[in-house]
């Protein structure tokens, strides 16, 4: 799993944490579309 984050970071120029945060936010919160989003923006 962690070659695909590394692997959108290749293909998207971002973190790998950041996919990483986005991937626990679907997981965890996915009800709450607030705390995905301030997830997505910390990095």
């Amino acid at each position: 799993m962690i070659e695909d984050f590394y692997r959108l970071f290749r293909l998207y120029n971002k973190p790998p944490e950041y996919f990483y945060s986005v991937f626990l936010s679907d997981n965890f919160m996915k009800r709450n579309r607030y705390a995905r989003v301030k997830s997505a923006k910390q990095f």
